[in-house]
């Protein structure tokens, strides 16, 4: 499923889930006014009645606004404010998981908090909170929150160092609700009770999940707007510089002339490690089927060899008896968009000896024939094409098909016309020729006349 795909279905679940929230905040309300108006229930379960209908309607309006909001980040101040006061806990806090760069484990980030008057902020017990603090500090349950489990525990209870740790801020017990996005914690709710120690119960947990559902939605669907946002950017780029490749080809007397420039072009864009332009010829000696990469054609990436440096033949070029499933796919103008592990042998090894781990060949056809390529390596990333790009590549290997026909014409017309200039040439030789014997007999003629008299 593409980003353009799951969006729509994201957001839909998203507003069932606050449709269902509103429906059960309702249910709740009605079922509390018959509990009272019935008198038959003792107050604590009327109160319990209340606090569940009062969180799911918490709960829906945090979904309302995470929903509304087009860049989730601005609200989440509101929503951990909305959640700790309807909860009733003295701080609640929201936190992102991240692999740190220097030690490679996971570390704990304080993105935005909330707490009563009076009670001391996360940072100002634990300042590391804010650039990040390794999750093993939290022995005894960052590994059940990491699984996408509740941690919901008193702090007595904890194993150091995580319980003087949370001691130092005052919290008695704390409940943590992981944020799990695609199948992973991306990262945490947390409510902090600094009075009196409290466990939540199901029903509590299972609304609170839902709030931390909302958020996961959120983040998803920014992700995939930031996704399509550049996704459509780099379309934009690769299609502005498609268009200056076929300019300067257009412009260009001689297609071989500007070649350079557009395999450094094509290569800068689309971020791979090289990019040339193959010519199939038959080889010189043999007459077998081969391709030949002129340097001047072959952009690299600094610290990448070019092509001709791998060619197992002392003439630089590549036969294509070496890489015959390339070449078939080429002689039927089919792309080839592979890893080049999943490439059949010889190609495989004739690719993966210049280290390369993905390929891109698009054919260039003139005259309905395989005239030759555009190949795009990628050495580190194993990286494949999308179906835009694809088509995108294909208008430049047009253009460069345009130039290579438009140029071989100009060159036959070229020739036709010195052809023409050189039959006109002998033609008035001869002429010339004629015109002279003709004034020779004429000379010719005349002395003899003038002889005879």
């Amino acid at each position: 499923m593409n980003a353009n795909q799951a969006q729509p279905q994201n957001l839909n679940h998203c507003q069932q889930r606050v449709a269902d929230l509103e429906a059960e905040v309702e249910r709740l309300r009605q079922e509390n006014q018959g509990l009272h108006r019935a008198n038959h229930l003792q107050p604590s379960s009327i109160d319990s009645g209340y606090t569940h209908s009062h969180w799911l309607s918490t709960t829906a309006t945090v979904a309302n606004l995470l929903l509304r909001s087009s860049d989730y980040t601005t609200v989440l101040p509101d929503v951990v404010r909305l959640l700790g006061e309807a909860v009733g806990s003295e701080r609640c806090c929201l936190t992102q998981s991240l692999l740190d760069s220097h030690s490679s484990e996971i570390a704990v980030r304080l993105l935005t908090e909330w707490s009563r008057m009076g009670v001391a902020s996360s940072t100002e017990c634990i300042p590391e909170l804010e650039a990040g603090i390794e999750n093993a500090i939290f022995s005894g349950f960052h590994e059940r929150v990491l699984q996408g489990k509740v941690a919901n525990f008193l702090v007595n209870d904890l194993p150091e160092p995580s319980q003087s740790l949370f001691a130092a801020q005052g919290n008695t017990s704390m409940l943590i609700v992981p944020i799990m996005v695609q199948g992973k914690c991306w990262g945490q709710i947390g409510f902090d009770n600094c009075s009196k120690a409290q466990l939540y119960d199901e029903a509590e947990i299972a609304i609170l999940q839902v709030a931390a559902e909302s958020i996961a939605v959120a983040i998803a669907r920014q992700a995939q707007d930031d996704a399509l946002r550049e996704a459509e950017q780099e379309r934009n780029r690769l299609l502005s510089t498609v268009a200056q490749v076929a300019n300067l080809l257009l412009r260009s007397p001689d297609y071989t002339i500007v070649l350079p420039d557009v395999v450094r072009l094509l290569g800068e864009v689309v971020g791979s490690d090289q990019c040339a332009i193959g010519q199939s010829i038959p080889h010189p000696i043999s007459g077998f089927p081969a391709a030949r990469l002129p340097s001047k054609w072959d952009w690299c990436k600094t610290g990448v060899l070019p092509s001709e440096e791998f060619s197992p033949h002392s003439d630089q070029l590549f036969l294509w008896g070496d890489a015959p499933y390339i070449y078939s796919k080429l002689l039927q103008d089919e792309v080839i968009n592979c890893l080049v592990a999943d490439l059949p042998e010889p190609d495989h090894s004739l690719l993966s000896a210049q280290g390369n781990t993905a390929e891109l060949f698009v054919p260039i056809l003139v005259n309905h024939q395989c005239w030759g390529f555009i190949a795009f390596d990628n050495c580190c990333e194993a990286r494949l094409y999308n179906e835009a790009e694809i088509a995108i590549l294909k208008v430049a290997a047009d253009s460069i098909a345009a130039a290579i026909e438009r140029q071989a014409k100009d060159e036959e017309l070229l020739r036709l016309e010195r052809k023409r200039s050189q039959e006109l040439v002998t033609i008035n030789a001869e002429l010339q020729q004629t015109l002279d014997r003709l004034a020779k007999r004429d000379q010719l003629l005349e002395a003899t006349a003038t002889a005879a008299n």
